[in-house]
């Protein structure tokens, strides 16, 4: 009667494990989004692009620039921004956690600065 409550409750926590290690990262998100987005191309005083934060934009328009293999995105950048910052899809799953889970319309804004 031990054996099968234990090997239960082995599984159980495998699979919480296993989650939280695969699931994305929103503070690692924070740190390549700043890296990747803000310090490439979207930081004050460039002039050429706008400045872009997580809070710049609400959680649906996120996720817009983000569905269908990134197509929103990708013509937002027509020069081939995208293609000169290698981004693996790691990163992409972090940037995105981070910029929904901060988004303007999110209980906690957040920009580059906070």
């Amino acid at each position: 009667m031990k054996k099968p409550v234990v090997y239960l409750t082995l599984i159980l926590l495998l699979a919480v494990f296993v989650t939280s290690v695969m699931s994305a990262n929103t503070r690692m998100g924070r740190r390549e989004f700043r890296y990747y987005c803000y310090k490439q191309c979207h930081y004050e005083g460039n002039g050429k692009t706008k400045v872009l934060t997580a809070a710049s934009y609400t959680k649906m328009q996120w996720s817009y620039y983000f569905q269908n293999n990134m197509s929103q995105l990708k013509r937002q950048h027509p020069n081939g921004e995208l293609k000169k910052v290698d981004i693996s899809e790691r990163t992409l799953e972090n940037i995105k956690a981070y910029v929904r889970k901060h988004a303007l319309d999110s209980a906690r804004p957040e920009t580059c600065g906070s």
